[in-house]
């Protein structure tokens, strides 16, 4: 295990023993429970543990939680809404984990166990797909409340649409409609529609989830009696690898298990561009950026192509925009108007630049309150604390 999955499986433990104390049932489920059958533990390049509860086991989970009076522990609700609970989070406090999609967030970005509700499922067809396209619906209007760039036409529409829609109001709505299936007696299957999975990726036959525990990493956790049958259901062909470049994490790019994400999210807030020129720049242009208060520098410090790369191999997203001359200035403009928190742009200027071009590159970039700065106190003020 590398630090951060062990700094994970910590917080696991912890849920386990409150859920054992106070025999509330929960089941890893999703990468979790396949790592778990493939690897013995963690995927080795996954960064969370997911579970499994009923809403009624959540709802005691999250009294007992309270009744526990742990300083260190917590139960997070996530969603668009605060009272019918899409999913949460058990989270560890003084802990740093922060996700790209919720840089923006007000929320606690601590190191946490993943917390996913398991539904009844009526035996009618219709009113099962009645659910599963309300499920759906929730979970696209949960994401597009995040950093999620669609990459289908549909998807990029629908995500415009999304941001005008009443979402809150939408997601309570029909969540409320969801939990009222929570008291059938007479049911077959559970399901976890809450996710970008087909439908018959997510209905289970109700026997699979009797608990047993198996061996994960160093411990042993709760698990679904029927894993594997779970898991075919869910992924198929489970044991097969995914291609080499699909094998990264997902979430984390900057955690710190010994520290508070108070320590750091300011600075990963901020909005910063580097502006860096490979050629000295004309000494109007130079004026300009020196009256606006726009540090630059004139030594080339990223290749140009655009795509994400590190600071001194610490993860932190950067996107990178090689200027090649006056008429690129554009673009670039376009760029810092999309500019979203959390980002950085480092802009490599390969050719001199005017001084109408750097008037427009200064407005822009204060209109937008985008912080100028050169790469080492970027550096400093990213990483140095670490």
């Amino acid at each position: 295990m590398n630090e951060l999955q062990n700094a994970i499986l910590d917080v696991c433990k912890r849920l386990d023993e409150i859920c054992k104390k106070y025999e509330i049932p929960y089941f890893i489920m999703g990468g979790t429970a396949l790592g778990a059958i493939r690897h013995g533990g963690f995927i080795p390049w996954d960064d969370d543990i997911d579970v499994f509860m009923t809403p009624d086991s959540f709802e005691k989970f999250r009294t007992a939680v309270e009744m526990e009076g742990d300083e260190n522990y917590h139960v997070d609700t996530v969603g668009l809404s605060d009272v019918y609970v899409e999913y949460a989070k058990f989270k560890k406090k003084n802990t740093t984990f922060i996700e790209k999609a919720y840089l923006d967030k007000n929320i606690s970005h601590e190191i946490f166990v993943d917390i996913m509700l398991l539904r009844k499922l009526p035996n009618k067809k219709f009113t099962q797909n009645v659910i599963y396209k309300m499920s759906q619906m929730v979970s696209f209007l949960t994401i597009s409340e995040t950093g999620w760039t669609p990459k289908k036409p549909f998807h990029k529409f629908a995500k415009k649409l999304a941001k005008i829609l009443p979402r809150k109001k939408i997601a309570k709505f029909l969540l409320k409609k969801l939990s009222k299936y929570e008291n059938l007696t007479d049911f077959d299957n559970y399901c976890y529609f809450m996710s970008r999975v087909s439908k018959k990726q997510g209905i289970f036959r109700k026997e699979i989830f009797e608990q047993e525990y198996i061996p994960f990493e160093d411990t042993v956790l709760s698990a679904p009696k029927g894993i594997k049958e779970y898991l075919e259901i869910r992924y198929g062909d489970y044991m097969r690898l995914p291609p080499e470049n699909k094998r990264v994490g997902e979430h984390a790019f900057f955690y710190d298990a010994n520290n508070s994400f108070e320590k750091y999210i300011s600075d990963f807030q901020a909005k910063y561009a580097v502006l860096s020129f490979r050629r000295n720049q004309s000494e109007e242009a130079q004026t300009v950026f020196e009256t606006n208060g726009i540090e630059f520098q004139t030594d080339k410090v990223y290749p140009g192509g655009g795509s994400p790369t590190h600071i001194d191999d610490i993860s932190y997203p950067l996107n990178a925009i090689y200027i090649r001359g006056n008429a690129d200035i554009g673009e670039v403009v376009k760029v810092l108007t999309k500019l979203k928190i959390g980002e950085v742009c480092i802009f490599d200027i390969d050719e001199t630049i005017n001084k109408n071009s750097a008037e427009k590159l200064s407005k822009i970039i204060k209109k937008h309150a985008i912080t100028t700065i050169n790469i080492e106190n970027l550096k400093k003020n990213l990483h140095g604390k670490l």
